[in-house]
């Protein structure tokens, strides 16, 4: 991101209270009284009714989202701007103080639903629908959204029962809930996403692509057409083996009964490969009448002979991938003796993917890091068995897409940062896309930001590591720095303003910077000089580690504003006093105090830097000084030899007498013919 930032919450103006009343950008006002829980996130966003100021029109709702690190935030401009109107889109947004915790929370504001929740019966089954209103209800309102958002490359990832809606209260439409207040798939049941995607943790399960939108959609077909989930009697690991085994259609439809339009269509949304997979203009054109011939599904290939694993028996390489991910200790011994290898090429006679997986156990080596060496190992066997996967390291699942996502949603867990490092560190996302059939443009953009990723990861210092990679391909991530107390801060301008406004009245060297707040200045501010992270990790003396903390949110002020910054500006004239100590003349200590107090009132963070660290100045000051301190030495010389007795040397009495005594006598003898010849005129 570079110094232009674009985000649709970077306005700290947004949002003020009048006594019970949150006033958002002086045109709505929210009701704080008035909760709409039926319209909650599942995360834990809270809704709640919205009051027009001015004018009228539909009714509107706020969701105020308190878990900041799982908002879509890069994705909101660009759902703004859909034109199609059935899905819920935010109409204003902005970052408020809310009333009942004091923090500021992110807000968005959208028109109410006008109908029920297609899903409304919590949980259990309804009436089923008729394939007439799947067609004229559902897929009319639908099709239409899903295009423009394919021809966008936007994805909605939250297409499921509970977040639909009925247009209005005659039933005759639908629209799509809101899909910007969690990571995309986040609280996506497994039964609604692929294959790879709910293999994938919650959090690392990524953008996707608009095929994975139709896949959803064509599960939510099934689930209207049957009255409910067909498969809410199983667990998200059995949905998952029996898609793998059987196929996405056959576990799904099972024993529904559906005319052969209708099974036309669903094979043709709920294919497993995404290649093969119908479009939102396939669906257009089956509405118009069209038939389309969707491929019979290509089931994983089964072996010869069963590989036998925790008492159950697995025939394709798929399934038996599963299988060892969900049993980590005990499949890293069975993968590094060699039996999935020998299986794979005697049973499969598939010697492509055993050399792939004989190569991953080669590596593995004896030494001190054996146990992590056989994680990567494992890890690099299940994406040989099945390279459409998710990586797989341990409990870390994630899409080559949601590696990054992954991060921020679980960055307060220690071993899920160790687990991040180790696929990023190892290498594992470049054994993914080697191990891929098809070579696809977006390959080469994984490769660019993975490799950043790793060189950002081995720079130790300030403005790198863990937290620069955080920041840096999280775009839309708010600051994590405990610093900011738990409000939402989104972008640099948003955090000069927090930190100005939590500056202690009595600083006591608590220092305004933290790993989190100097990866966030770096990952946004491309122009940042290296310079600065250098010196703020070298930290030569306590005087010139501070210049650099000052001059690190000189940058930030500069680049991003506010250009008044009062209270920040004051915190760090306190800080900088090793600074003015670093000045030998009192005299310029004194005047420096006096106008450090000048650049407090206009906030000029840069003002302070230049004046505290002007050249002009320091170099006047080291002069001054060394004159002073050799003045001071020639004199503490001379009384050394006073105090020795160098005047009373005959040496240096003899030496003095001699220019004294021709002195003497030449003044004398001027003085006398002086005077004779006075007397000779007169």
């Amino acid at each position: 991101m570079n110094t232009a930032e674009q985000s649709t919450f970077s306005s700290e103006v947004g949002g003020s209270t009048y006594g019970d009343r949150l006033v958002i950008k002086d045109r709505y006002h929210i009701l704080v009284e008035k909760r709409l829980p039926h319209l909650d996130n599942p995360g834990g966003a809270e809704a709640y009714a919205v009051g027009r100021i001015t004018g009228e029109g539909p009714a509107l709702f706020a969701l105020v989202c308190k878990e900041h690190h799982f908002l879509r935030t890069e994705a909101l401009q660009n759902f703004s701007r859909l034109q199609n109107a059935k899905c819920l889109v935010p109409i204003e947004s902005a970052v408020c103080p809310w009333p009942l915790d004091g923090l500021r929370h992110p807000i968005m504001i959208f028109e109410q639903p006008r109908g029920p929740k297609l899903g409304d019966t919590a949980g259990g089954p309804f009436q089923p629908w008729r394939e007439d209103q799947v067609r004229d209800i559902l897929l009319s309102s639908v099709i239409p959204l899903l295009g423009e958002m394919e021809d966008r490359y936007l994805t909605h990832r939250g297409i499921r029962l509970e977040n639909v809606f009925f247009g209005d209260l005659t039933q005759s439409d639908v629209v799509l809930g809101e899909a910007l207040s969690g990571p995309p798939a986040y609280w996506q049941p497994a039964v609604y996403e692929t294959i790879e995607s709910a293999m994938a943790n919650p959090g690392g399960r990524g953008e996707g692509s608009p095929a994975d939108d139709i896949y959803a959609l064509g599960v939510l077909i099934l689930m209207l057409l049957n009255g409910g989930n067909p498969l809410a009697h199983l667990s998200d690991d059995e949905i998952i083996e029996s898609k793998i085994e059987r196929g996405s259609y056959a576990t799904l439809v099972a024993q529904i009964r559906l005319s052969l339009h209708m099974v036309e269509l669903l094979r043709g949304l709920i294919c497993d490969n995404p290649d093969e997979r119908w479009t939102a203009d396939d669906v257009r054109l089956w509405l118009n009448g069209r038939h389309l011939s969707p491929k019979q599904p290509i089931l994983p290939r089964k072996a010869q002979r069963g590989f036998t694993f925790l008492d159950s028996v697995y025939y394709s390489a798929e399934g038996l991938a599963f299988a060892l991910a969900r049993n980590w200790s005990l499949a890293r011994e069975v993968v590094l003796r060699g039996q999935v290898e020998v299986w794979v090429r005697r049973s499969l006679a598939d010697d492509e993917k055993a050399d792939m997986i004989l190569r991953a156990t080669q590596s593995v080596g004896a030494g001190a890091d054996g146990e992590a060496n056989g994680d990567r190992a494992l890890a690099q066997v299940l994406i040989a068995l099945h390279p459409r996967a998710p990586i797989r390291l341990r409990h870390f699942s994630a899409r080559i897409d949601g590696v990054f996502r992954a991060l921020a949603v679980t960055y307060d867990d220690l071993a899920s940062q160790a687990h991040f490092l180790e696929v990023i560190k190892g290498k594992l996302w470049q054994s993914w896309i080697e191990f891929q059939k098809v070579s696809r443009p977006e390959h080469n953009s994984y490769k660019r930001d993975f490799g950043t990723a790793v060189r950002r990861l081995t720079q130790n210092r300030p403005g790198y590591g863990l937290e620069r990679v955080l920041y840096e391909f999280n775009s839309g991530l708010p600051c994590l720095s405990p610093m900011i107390g738990g409000n939402f801060v989104g972008d640099v301008k948003s955090l000069m303003v927090t930190l100005d406004r939590m500056a202690p009245s009595d600083p006591d060297d608590k220092m305004p910077i933290d790993t989190h707040i100097v990866a966030m200045l770096a990952a946004h501010h491309t122009g940042m000089p290296e310079a600065i992270l250098r010196g703020l990790g070298e930290r030569h003396d306590e005087a010139t580690y501070r210049l650099d903390m000052l001059r690190l949110l000189c940058e930030g002020q500069r680049a991003f504003g506010p250009a008044h910054l009062p209270a920040l500006t004051r915190w760090f004239s306190d800080l900088c006093t090793p600074v003015l100590e670093s000045y030998r003349s009192r005299e310029t200590r004194e005047r420096l105090a006096r106008e450090m107090q000048a650049e407090i009132e206009t906030g000029s963070l840069n003002g302070l830097f230049y004046l505290i660290d002007d050249y002009n100045t320091r170099l006047r000051d080291n002069t001054g000084f060394d004159q002073a301190q050799a003045l001071f030495l020639r004199c503490a010389r001379e009384a050394a030899w006073i105090r020795a007795g160098g005047l009373t040397e005959p040496a240096y009495v003899k030496k003095l007498a001699r220019p004294i005594a021709a002195t003497v006598s030449a003044v004398g003898a001027s003085l006398s013919l002086l005077v004779m010849t006075l007397l000779y005129v007169t």
